[in-house]
């Protein structure tokens, strides 16, 4: 209770709270609070530092608070015992007699508070959502955010958890570049398209052995060799890229149509996905859509 009256008297509380769908003239700040200890028991002979964050950059980080985002404050207002153990001294540090707050006695002025109205964002402020998490024995994925402005009575629309069966990744796209940035050789992405499982997070990209269903494999002409190899193309970091897979020997290329794969695996914190080409060999990361080339 004493600690209750005792923020009441620091901190003004709100009054009231309307719907404000723009942004609050002076933002929304966060409560009060302090994760120090104060070093006076009673008489309000030392202070606390206490501290906020703006909450409503959350709404728009154009959408700032206008104030300070710490602030010094009286500790253990309640007025001591007197006569002290300690010595004969005044039951409030700052030399005033105390006042009585609700049959309590304190130290210190009793400010005037006027009741503020302030306003809540439609559907209220949520924190970001957390990366996602697996579920322990099973194929769900969960993750969790805050309701950052329920501390003001501003209620938020919409479910503090969300669950899914299976990957929170989207499948890896087979939509690339016709140009890579880095081997500049125009192409058509192969019409193969990647096999997605959701249940262990992973995407295999089909890579044709010859040129049976396609242009896949042609001389190689970086190494100034006889022989046949084929080019993987991808997106990573947003960027078209390019790399060798596999050769043969001379200019002979098998026709039995078989295939061969790259399992990618998602990183469920970038939803991105992470390969490695064992040919090279090359790591393929942050990579957003991968296919075989069909050479123009």
């Amino acid at each position: 209770m004493i600690i209750f009256w005792l923020l009441f008297i620091l901190f003004p509380g709100f009054a009231q709270s309307v719907t404000c769908p723009a942004c609050p003239t002076d933002g929304i700040w966060s409560e009060w609070t302090t994760n120090d200890d104060c070093k006076a028991p009673c008489g309000g002979c030392a202070n606390l530092t206490y501290s906020r964050t703006c909450l409503s950059t959350d709404i728009s980080a154009s959408c700032t608070c206008k104030g300070h985002t710490t602030t010094s404050k009286p500790c253990n207002t309640q007025a001591c015992n007197f006569p002290r153990a300690n010595g004969p001294k005044p039951p409030c540090c700052d030399g005033s007699q105390p006042i009585v707050v609700n049959n309590w006695y304190h130290c210190g002025k009793v400010e005037n508070l006027t009741p503020n109205s302030y306003c809540c964002p439609d559907g209220g402020v949520w924190g970001e959502w957390s990366v996602w998490m697996k579920g322990s024995g099973r194929l769900e994925y969960s993750r969790t955010r805050k309701c950052l402005s329920n501390g003001f009575k501003c209620k938020c629309e919409g479910e503090p958890k969300e669950t899914i069966n299976g990957c929170p990744c989207p499948p890896l796209s087979i939509d690339t570049s016709r140009c890579d940035d880095s081997t500049k050789i125009s192409y058509n992405a192969s019409r193969q398209e990647n096999q997605y499982n959701p249940a262990s997070c992973t995407a295999t990209l089909i890579l044709e052995r010859s040129n049976f269903r396609g242009t896949f494999y042609k001389q190689d002409t970086v190494d100034n060799t006889q022989n046949m190899l084929t080019y993987i193309a991808y997106i990573e970091n947003g960027k078209s890229q390019g790399t060798r897979f596999k050769a043969f020997d001379g200019m002979v290329i098998p026709t039995n149509g078989l295939l061969d794969s790259i399992v990618f695996q998602c990183d469920i914190v970038t939803k991105m996905w992470n390969g490695l080409n064992p040919w090279v060999p090359k790591n393929m990361t942050n990579v957003t859509a991968a296919a075989q080339m069909v050479f123009i």
